[in-house]
């Protein structure tokens, strides 16, 4: 055999000890190849289509905010001259609180200056945007937040009257409860100290002639209609329309509301949430503070609550008559 002949040399099995050796890679690369351009054809498309295709662009919506913010003041708040054009009442009922206590949240976000000032605070005050347009002003956006929270309704069900896009509508919303939880936790988001537990007494039994009552107690539904149909069975109830929610909630004749509790998956009424509730905690671990109480020459150490019949036979709950036999349980009932 000649080795400067090339004919002579049997090429098949070399070939063939190739193939064997490199196809396990090439087949491997051809199905990452094929992946990848899966994954750019899927990235296109999800960024407006692919470069054949027509380009789909954000369609801009010029708002009105400036007459709109005027218009809003004109017709809740007025000025020196002019009186607004609804009443209290219509202000009340739709902001769902007074107009002097909307300004002082409004004030008190504006004048918080505790360094550094948090970007969700910064978000409310006015400044210049990139085309130097005036920003939303602070009235604007705090009616945002309040309406949505009244009404219970979408970001955008309010862009005809304030003019504000939708995803600013959700941004001042997000921004305006971090600022309520900072300005305010603690004051009210929070357990009754004694010195507040010793208040309540005094305001019930002046209204009510109940000495030692710390509060109401119950449950409530909160509809929540948009609930994955995977959770419905644990959510639906038969009595319902849409999956709700349980709230337990403690208030006191003020409207402090200073007890909510969302129950679990499952809990579907009073007794499911109060034994997964953390209201007697500090009970439990004997922190609670001590604040008796005298009635009929007898004392109490610890308060409680008004319930209705369905919670267990504590020594916290106390629970109205089911059948008024005189004046006097008439009167229990009615409170």
């Amino acid at each position: 055999m000649d080795p400067n002949n090339l004919n002579d040399f049997d090429t098949t099995n070399t070939y063939d000890h190739y193939d064997a050796f490199f196809q396990p890679d090439y087949d491997r690369y051809m199905r990452d190849y094929e992946s990848y351009q899966h994954y750019m054809s899927l990235c296109e498309q999800e960024a407006g289509g692919s470069s054949s295709g027509p380009i789909r662009r954000r369609r801009y919506i010029y708002r009105e905010r400036e007459e709109a913010e005027e218009r809003l003041i004109d017709d809740y708040f007025g000025d020196d001259e002019y009186e607004p054009k609804y009443p209290e009442e219509t202000f009340r009922r739709r902001y769902r609180m007074s107009s002097t206590l909307f300004n002082k949240i409004v004030n008190d976000i504006l004048s918080y200056d505790v360094q550094p000032i948090p970007e969700y605070f910064t978000y409310f005050s006015s400044r210049l945007d990139a085309t130097g347009r005036k920003s939303i002003g602070p009235i604007l956006k705090c009616t945002s937040a309040i309406r949505q929270l009244a009404y219970g309704t979408a970001p955008d069900a309010f862009d005809e009257y304030l003019q504000i896009a939708e995803r600013t509508s959700r941004e001042c919303l997000d921004n305006f409860t971090k600022c309520i939880h900072v300005l305010y936790n603690h004051k009210f988001l929070r357990r009754p100290s004694a010195t507040d537990i010793e208040k309540t007494y005094k305001l019930h039994e002046e209204k009510h002639g109940l000495p030692g009552m710390l509060g109401s107690i119950d449950c409530m539904h909160w509809d929540w209609k948009n609930c994955p149909k995977s959770l419905h069975g644990q959510f639906k109830r038969r009595d319902h329309k849409y999956p709700t929610l349980m709230l337990e909630a403690v208030a006191d004749q003020r409207l402090w509301i200073w007890h909510a509790y969302f129950g679990v998956p499952g809990a579907n009424n009073d007794l499911n949430v109060l034994y997964g509730s953390p209201l007697f905690d500090d009970e439990i671990a004997d922190i609670a503070p001590e604040c008796p109480f005298i009635v009929n020459g007898h004392t109490y150490r610890k308060c409680y609550y008004l319930a209705d019949g369905i919670y267990p036979e504590w020594s916290t709950f106390v629970k109205t008559f089911s059948v008024t036999r005189d004046a006097k349980t008439f009167k229990f009932k009615t409170v």
